[in-house]
């Protein structure tokens, strides 16, 4: 073959033109009985060596449909748990603004969010539930949110004072 002593001869890029598959491996110089076999998984392999296995459906990252996803665990602290932390409860009653700039910050967010985001609170409360892998909804959310802002800010505060656990974006 071309090139160098010894080595194996490489092809071009073996693209796969399937829409679900993606395959841009260098593979050795083989017959083409060989590259219809990767594609053909029942056809024959060729006579008198190896063989190697050539992977054309890549593995995904997400398996399944984003509301198919089930979210295990629960608030820290019940929706209307807000005496659980007098502290928080007072500080939200005597100044909400500032509460929420204080649970933006936590969320690394900027606390223009609070005055700039029309229904920033709800965007929080759900930034908080997917963080920690909290069970609900966006509308479960916005229902908290419009009916009882006070205990839902409590609520997303107390969690937000809990460790988050890393080991689920691994």
């Amino acid at each position: 073959g071309g090139g160098g002593g010894g080595g194996v001869e490489c092809t071009p890029s073996v693209v796969s033109t399937r829409p679900s598959t993606l395959l841009t491996h260098q593979l050795p110089a083989m017959s083409a009985q060989y590259v219809n076999q990767a594609y053909h998984p029942g056809y024959p392999p060729p006579q008198g060596g190896s063989t190697t296995n050539v992977v054309i459906n890549q593995p995904s990252a997400r398996s399944g449909k984003p509301s198919q996803v089930v979210l295990p665990n629960d608030w820290e602290h019940g929706p209307f748990g807000c005496f659980d932390n007098i502290t928080n409860c007072l500080l939200v009653f005597f100044c909400h603004p500032c509460m929420l700039c204080k649970a933006a910050r936590d969320l690394d967010e900027t606390i223009c969010i609070t005055c700039c985001v029309p229904g920033a609170p709800i965007v929080m409360r759900t930034k908080t539930r997917l963080l920690y892998g909290i069970k609900g909804s966006i509308c479960d959310d916005c229902v908290m949110m419009t009916v009882c802002g006070a205990c839902a800010t409590c609520q997303m505060l107390d969690q937000l004072d809990q460790p988050v656990n890393i080991d689920r974006f691994r």
